[in-house]
């Protein structure tokens, strides 16, 4: 959550932000509280939903599911945030640490 919030203030007002290339924020009265509380907190609430759907519902949903195509799809749809992340990182985006995709 540290990291969101300084990089979306980093991205508001910092050296190589939206107000340092003169599209916006160059007025201090255009910049608001949603952009510096709202936007991080935000992030770490989807981050946090992800996480609980991934626990209580995706691995749930993948004991009931036996096709290797529904199980990673379930679980590209209901965790994008982890999907992007694998893909950046080089894996394949059903990725799950200790959770192989085949069957258990």
């Amino acid at each position: 959550m540290a990291f969101a919030a300084s990089y979306s203030l980093q991205f508001e007002i910092g050296p190589l932000s939206e107000a340092s290339i003169g599209n916006v924020g160059m007025d201090p009265k255009t910049t608001g509280w949603v952009d510096h509380v709202v936007t991080p907190v935000g992030a770490f609430g989807f981050i946090v939903a992800e996480d609980a759907l991934d626990k209580y519902f995706v691995q749930w949903a993948e004991r009931h599911i036996k096709n290797r195509v529904g199980r990673a799809a379930l679980r590209i749809g209901f965790n994008p945030g982890r999907a992007l992340a694998n893909g950046a990182s080089g894996r394949m985006p059903w990725y799950r640490l200790g959770r192989p995709l085949g069957g258990q």
